[in-house]
């Protein structure tokens, strides 16, 4: 990843439109050489479109809300084990 990104909305429900945006946007990356990282899921369907556009790394609430420094080391920790 080189810093640079290219941030693509796809809100709730996902229209073959956003798909087609976000598969465009990941093949470009891809050309380029980096990889995609997508901001903001918060529905299964995004989670699974973005997999199938072969982008791995994203985050949003989906997954978790935001933490605090603190929570975000303490729950790192836990997995040490």
């Amino acid at each position: 990843y080189c810093g640079t990104q290219r941030k693509t909305a796809i809100c709730g429900k996902v229209t073959d439109i956003q798909h087609g945006i976000a598969e465009e946007q990941c093949q470009n990356g891809e050309c380029l050489g980096l990889q995609c990282i997508a901001e903001g899921a918060e529905v299964k369907e995004q989670i699974d479109l973005l997999a199938e556009c072969g982008c791995y790394f994203i985050q949003g609430y989906y997954y978790d809300k935001p933490l605090p420094k603190e929570e975000f080391e303490k729950r790192l920790s836990l997995g040490d084990d």
